[in-house]
């Protein structure tokens, strides 16, 4: 009631819908990475992803995502969590800061590609 009070009905439609609309943008950006696999959909605000290089197991693609994860909540620059889909280990990507935009979502992005591919070739 503190939230409705605070912004009223209005403002928060407003912001689930923008939320919404950056989850979207965000999918579509992993689903044009080829070493990226969008794991669900967009789901409001939510979806989850895991980093995909070529040439890797099952078992392998779990290990590097949780390596992952750990890097980018390690960083500070990100908070993301983990669950499972299909038996395999995702990072879930959440928007719900009222503040958040699409700057914030693209640096994070742009800060996961990054750390993935590093770890990928061994410099982190």
């Amino acid at each position: 009631w503190f939230v409705i009070r605070a912004y009223g009905i209005e403002k928060l439609k407003v912001m689930l819908r923008e939320h919404i609309a950056l989850a979207k943008e965000l999918a579509s950006q992993i689903e044009a990475e080829p070493d990226f696999e969008l794991t669900t959909p967009a789901s409001l605000a939510l979806l989850t992803f895991r980093y995909r290089p070529p040439d890797l197991d099952e078992a392998a693609l779990d290990a590097l995502n949780e390596r992952l994860l750990h890097a980018l909540n390690d960083s500070g620059r990100v908070y993301l969590t983990q669950t499972r889909c299909r038996g395999r280990y995702v990072i879930r990507f959440a928007i719900g800061q009222r503040t958040t935009t699409r700057r914030h979502v693209q640096a994070a992005w742009d800060w996961i590609k990054e750390t993935a591919r590093d770890l990928a070739s061994g410099a982190t």
